[in-house]
């Protein structure tokens, strides 16, 4: 049987789990359901995932954002009502990242600042805004809480059969958090210098054979469509450099050749 002081921490943890889970429902539910603000970048995930529901081609316009979300929400737009299964699907991925934040902050500190750290999380007014978007914000905070969390399990987990399975999840996730957001890249080069200072310190010099399988071949089929769309070779496009340039040239619309 669980001590009772570890049944009261689970306890209190699945209350704070609920009340999160309730604030996001009334959130995407009632005060800001995401099917009422389809404008600007709301409006362009919605038509590519409809798009892609539809068995539309692809075109260049479409490089200006990283395929992953569009491609997730398109499952939903497959139902008769795709905006129901989204509310949830946003709400249920939300709550879990703050496990995975919880998760990893207890690794890295200990019970008291993972169970700081799920409370802010759960209650995290951002988080719970997110929520109410069509957005690729909830999607990347989950995939990000689930990577980090694979890394560190791939250095600290107990049995190198399990750093080899989390090595493999952590290079699968960071390939996919890239396509859903690309500056997620700029994690590669610094773990890759935390790596070389330690990888004997923590016995994980095999672990790099299977970050490497887990994150090459989805890295290969982006490489692909991006090729096929734009004639270039290059992993994923953002949409960084035209906000850029429109914001800083002060036009409205642009057109590129």
């Amino acid at each position: 049987m669980l001590p009772i002081r570890k049944k009261k921490l689970i306890i209190t943890i699945i209350i704070i789990l609920g009340i999160g889970a309730l604030l996001r429902l009334y959130f995407v539910f009632d005060m800001h359901p995401p099917e009422r603000y389809l404008y600007s970048d709301m409006q362009g995930y919605q038509e590519r995932a409809a798009k892609w529901a539809a068995g539309g081609k692809e075109n260049i316009y479409d490089m200006f954002y990283p395929p992953a979300t569009h491609i997730i929400y398109s499952v939903f737009f497959k139902t008769t009502k795709p905006f129901l299964w989204i509310k949830l699907f946003n709400v249920i991925i939300s709550i879990i990242s703050c496990i995975f934040i919880y998760l990893t902050s207890k690794i890295l500190f200990d019970k008291r600042a993972g169970f700081i750290a799920l409370t802010i999380a759960s209650f995290n007014y951002l988080f719970i805004d997110f929520t109410g978007y069509l957005l690729s914000e909830t999607l990347f905070v989950f995939m990000l809480a689930f990577m980090f969390y694979c890394f560190l399990k791939s250095v600290t987990a107990n049995l190198q059969k399990h750093r080899w399975l989390f090595s493999f999840l952590a290079g699968l996730s960071l390939i996919t958090a890239g396509a859903i957001k690309s500056s997620v890249f700029l994690f590669i080069p610094f773990f890759g210098l935390w790596w070389l200072f330690n990888f004997k310190k923590y016995n994980i010099t095999s672990n790099l054979t299977f970050y490497i399988t887990g994150f090459l071949p989805f890295c290969i089929l982006l490489v692909i469509r991006f090729h096929a769309l734009t004639g270039e070779y290059g992993i994923v496009s953002t949409n960084g450099g035209f906000n850029f340039f429109q914001g800083r040239s002060h036009i409205k619309d642009a057109r590129f050749e």
